[in-house]
């Protein structure tokens, strides 16, 4: 039988997360924007926000209800601790503002920990009937979230008008050094102060984005990060090219902006001739070009002499980085975090499947539950032939295997022992 912690050991746990908390919540942070008290999905990735401050709250919510014994107790240390925070946010720490999303995110999590406090243990102890609850339960939920992850990770059209941008300077940001001849957008060219409507931010045929430059002249490294050429307004962004040192960044448009969730970017190295610091250099054409569509996204970089690609298959396996809370790049190489994702969504299921097989002397049951499990596995395998995306790496596969063994080997391994 499952046991909590004892006060001690939770009291351990309280102390070590708030000190995470504060690390997390009340370290300077450099930003040129305030963002209004009363919003709750606040900025460009609030949706992300928000859900990363749900989950900072839940060990501590945890640890509060092993150590206080009562939810609602727990629960009000919580919604105590984050209105501390967001006053020290609000009146002391530079670059952080308080707003009413935090205090509800952050009191959320503290709720979900002091209830999984009790009800987690008990699913974990789970046999036959209830295990096989549970194990529907799990299956259910990771089969929505699957074509859920597929359909916001697609290319999407923004819905207001977008202005295009060239080379545009921004704070905290570097300068691109090249000088821009000439943009393509889905084949037709734009210009600078072009305003677009929305239906030129999403080709009607390929439901991708193809983006093109030509640039000229010496280009420069730089320490920061440089927009080359975008198309935004102030609440959404169609699609950007960035250089960040010798490497060009793009990202266009997905559905999961509309919650508020990161884009995909992806990163090519060694996209253009860079001249060194000081240095003339000989001036050279590069043309760029991004390209998004539900299948793949890719950059290429062609100069005399110079030509460079990388391409990022569109698969489930991507759910994950609609949570990364940083200007974050991608990559093929990054198909072990795609593992790892598909793993964690496997393992709750595995597990509970594998509890059904354990019994009470007294508990009527059908033995191994494994519909379910057959049921995600058809969801991974369908989705991409309905959503346009690719489907899942060798890499990809192994980790969902590698899940479902996780998952029904403590099971296994308790079950075992219970029959010894």
């Amino acid at each position: 039988m499952v046991t909590q912690p004892g006060r001690r050991a939770a009291a351990a746990l309280a102390a070590s997360w708030l000190a995470v908390i504060a690390l997390a919540t009340l370290w300077p942070a450099e930003t040129t924007v305030t963002l209004p008290a009363s919003c709750v999905f606040c900025g460009q990735f609030g949706g992300v926000d928000f859900a990363l401050n749900v989950v900072l709250f839940v060990p501590l919510g945890l640890a509060l209800r092993w150590l206080l014994g009562s939810w609602r107790t727990s629960v009000l240390v919580g919604a105590a601790t984050t209105l501390v925070i967001e006053t020290l946010q609000w009146r002391l720490i530079p670059g952080r503002d308080a707003s009413l999303g935090d205090l509800l995110a952050n009191t959320l999590g503290t709720m979900l920990g002091a209830w999984l406090a009790t009800e987690g243990l008990r699913w974990i102890a789970s046999t036959g009937t209830a295990a096989r609850r549970l194990t529907v339960a799990w299956g259910l939920l990771t089969t929505a979230t699957i074509p859920a992850s597929a359909v916001l990770l697609r290319p999407s059209a923004t819905r207001w008008p977008q202005w295009v941008q060239w080379t545009p300077q921004r704070p905290n940001m570097g300068v691109f050094s090249g000088q821009l001849q000439d943009v393509e957008l889905n084949g037709v060219p734009i210009h600078a102060r072009d305003i677009l409507p929305p239906v030129r931010s999403l080709d009607s045929a390929s439901r991708g984005v193809t983006v093109r430059a030509t640039m000229s002249g010496v280009t420069r490294a730089t320490q920061r990060r440089a927009y080359i050429v975008r198309m935004a307004n102030g609440d959404e962004e169609g699609f950007a090219l960035e250089q960040r040192r010798d490497a060009v960044v793009f990202r266009a448009n997905l559905l999961a902006a509309r919650l508020k969730l990161h884009t995909i970017a992806v990163e090519l190295p060694h996209a253009f001739p860079i001249a060194p610091d000081g240095s003339d250099g000989e001036p050279s054409v590069v043309r760029l070009e991004g390209r998004s569509n539900p299948a793949v996204v890719t950059v290429s970089s062609e100069s005399p002499g110079h030509t460079t690609s990388v391409a990022l298959r569109r698969t489930v396996g991507l759910g994950w980085a609609m949570f990364i809370p940083w200007n974050f790049t991608l990559g093929p190489t990054w198909w072990p975090a795609n593992a790892v994702w598909l793993a964690a969504l496997m393992f709750p299921v595995a597990f509970f499947a594998g509890r059904t097989a354990h019994r009470t002397p007294d508990e009527r049951g059908r033995g191994f539950t494994w519909w379910p499990l057959a049921m995600v596995l058809a969801t991974i395998a369908v989705v991409p032939a309905t959503t346009g995306l690719s489907m899942p790496t060798v890499g990809e596969w192994i980790g969902v295997l590698l899940g479902i063994t996780a998952g029904l080997l403590p099971a296994r391994l308790t079950t075992s022992a219970a029959r010894r």
